[in-house]
């Protein structure tokens, strides 16, 4: 018992749409290399995984990319470890339950007035970054409401320039 190999792995608890979820594994008293298999799953369905082979006492990181047009739903994390020796086998297998949040961006938009009276052009600029603090690169819709919700204007598949919108129109 004192000779079978253990294991440290750390991640997340939180997942998020469009995001690579990271896995950091370290393999312990080990006299073979393991090959690990990380797996996120959503409702049971497998949505992304990754296989490294892992040396004893060197950390290896498995990146798994979420879908950016995931939905909420329970999301587990699966984990498992084969040796491929004379005996092979099973090292180890864990399953955790995922926190799913859909928020993945924040969005920062500063204006050329601090208030606006009827019929003056509105001018901003946005800058959507992600929540690892990185510019959000695709293109974007940009909806004005109006106090009562109602959309006043629209911007449709906006492309960002390094990272930042700007209406001046």
């Amino acid at each position: 018992m004192a000779n079978d190999p253990s294991y440290f792995i750390v991640a997340s608890r939180i997942v998020r749409p469009g995001q690579v979820y990271r896995v950091l594994v370290t393999i312990y008293r080990s006299a073979a290399p393991i090959n690990v298999r990380a797996s996120l799953q959503r409702n049971g369905i497998e949505l992304s995984s990754a296989v490294q082979l892992c040396k004893e006492s060197i950390p290896e990181t498995l990146l798994l990319r979420m879908p950016t047009n995931s939905l909420p739903g329970t999301y587990k994390l699966w984990i498992e470890g084969n040796v491929n020796e004379y005996f092979g086998g099973n090292v180890f297998h864990n399953e955790t339950k995922l926190k799913f949040e859909q928020r993945f961006m924040t969005i920062f938009v500063t204006t050329d007035k601090p208030v606006y009276m009827q019929g003056q052009t509105v001018r901003f600029r946005a800058m959507p970054v992600t929540t690892d603090l990185k510019s959000f690169s695709d293109s974007i819709d940009i909806y004005m409401l109006d106090p009562r919700g109602t959309i006043m204007r629209r911007w449709l598949s906006r492309q960002t320039n390094l990272g930042m919108y700007s209406c001046l129109e």
